[in-house]
């Protein structure tokens, strides 16, 4: 069991999806795989699994935008999750290098599932995006249709922070481009 397990959480608009597409930006798109378990969906290179939706080539201003992250899963995602991370070894063949799964977003990180990363991994690593409330709401954390009642946003609160607090997560500033940066660097730290 030398598998690490990176949890990124955080209320909506605080830049979880944006973190992970900058990672996959600096290792290049062509690098990765596209992959799917079921249910789940992911990328991966070399010994890192990204789980979630990600468009594989750059996108440019003129794309369509095009949505990612663990919000495109199914929601009905989590049972084939937790049988892709009980099963999947530690040690990747064709690296040699300990396996490291990375996923953001509400749609996985929940108690339930972090407790079968914990169980089956060596390192559980669980960070927590933060950004003022206006901040939030101005990057998009209000775009869905049911997001519009405080009582959605109060409760995507009360499951993070109740989750960090299970689980022992580090808190992350995420206001500005300089935090952003500075989240990547450590975020490849931890890789």
């Amino acid at each position: 069991m030398t598998k690490k397990i990176i949890a990124i959480g955080g209320e909506p608009g605080t830049g979880k999806s944006t973190l992970v597409k900058s990672l996959i930006d600096q290792y290049g798109y062509e690098s990765f795989r596209q992959f799917t378990y079921g249910l789940l969906r992911g990328i991966s290179r070399d010994n890192l699994i990204i789980l979630g939706v990600y468009p594989v080539a750059p996108q440019t201003r003129d794309s369509p935008p095009e949505p990612w992250g663990t919000d495109r899963l199914s929601t009905n995602v989590l049972d084939d999750a937790r049988r892709f991370v009980e099963s999947l070894k530690a040690i990747r063949p064709s690296t040699h290098k300990e396996t490291v799964i990375l996923f953001e977003g509400d749609r996985l990180f929940g108690q339930h599932f972090l407790k079968t990363c914990r169980d089956h991994s060596s390192d559980l690593i669980v960070l927590i995006l933060t950004a003022s409330k206006e901040l939030r709401l101005e990057r998009g954390g209000s775009k869905k249709p049911y997001a519009k009642s405080g009582a959605w946003l109060k409760s995507k609160a009360g499951k993070v922070w109740g989750t960090a607090r299970v689980f022992g997560a580090r808190t992350l500033v995420n206001e500005t481009w300089a935090d952003h940066d500075e989240n990547l660097k450590r975020l490849c730290a931890y890789l």
